[in-house]
């Protein structure tokens, strides 16, 4: 008998180890479930405080257009300063570090030359604050420069060049409170209303670069394409090294 109840006390305490170890994984469990609902519920409070701080920036009023050869056309040549455009901040949040950029669509006729689009800017110095509408902000040619491929957001139909039935695209970046980079993107164009006016085309929330940075990638890659060009010249202009010899006495 007293193997017997040796036994049992062996098997009670084995199955007592057993059910406190499931216990234990339970608990561990449900706190690391408590854990992953408290960081998710971080997360979502910390995207509502931004979201609540979050610009949207717009264009309002016309842009100067003209008709060049059967068709309406933005005047990229213009001396500086050129005209007006004026943006409104529509969100909820101040809006920083303005800067935008009216790159035209490509030519109809393709001549072949790799030029880039012309492009002129306008920079807004001050913050804009939620309701605010711009004042006196003048478009000046350059200083930035893209290429026709080149797009603000991941997808790569958002480029900063105008689709063909735009007469100009308009693309803003800025920065909130928070420091993320948005974007958002206007064609001005003449799709079957009355005259010319601004389209939307797409916000781009927390984008990776503004738009001084893509210049700045676009520059980079110019420079490297102009040396490899330029060496490339220079190999095949180089003297073979019999030319180069001194003749012999």
């Amino acid at each position: 008998m007293t193997d017997f109840w040796l036994a049992a006390s062996a098997i009670g305490t084995l199955a007592l180890a057993i059910t406190a170890a499931v216990a234990i994984g339970m608990n561990m469990r449900q706190l690391n479930e408590s854990k992953r609902e408290f960081r998710a519920s971080q997360q979502q409070q910390q995207e509502n405080l931004e979201a609540s701080q979050r610009p949207y920036l717009y264009p309002v009023g016309p842009l100067e257009v003209s008709m060049y050869d059967g068709n309406l056309a933005f005047d990229f040549e213009h001396l500086d300063p050129g005209q007006d455009v004026q943006i409104k901040n529509s969100g909820a949040g101040i809006a920083f570090n303005v800067r935008g950029a009216l790159v035209q669509a490509p030519p109809r006729v393709r001549t072949g030359l790799a030029h880039p689009p012309r492009v002129r800017s306008i920079v807004v110095d001050d913050p804009l604050s939620p309701g605010e509408v711009t004042e006196d902000v003048l478009s000046r040619a350059g200083p930035f420069q893209f290429g026709w491929d080149a797009t603000v957001g991941s997808d790569r139909s958002d480029t900063l060049a105008a689709p063909a039935d735009a007469i100009v695209r308009l693309t803003l970046t800025y920065k909130d409170v928070f420091r993320h980079t948005h974007a958002s993107q206007f064609d001005y164009a003449h799709r079957g209303v009355t005259g010319p006016r601004w389209v939307f085309h797409r916000f781009h929330p927390n984008v990776a670069y503004d738009l001084g940075a893509l210049a700045g990638q676009h520059d980079q890659v110019s420079a490297r394409n102009q040396a490899a060009f330029l060496n490339n010249v220079a190999s095949q202009t180089r003297l073979p090294p019999s030319v180069n010899r001194e003749p012999a006495e």
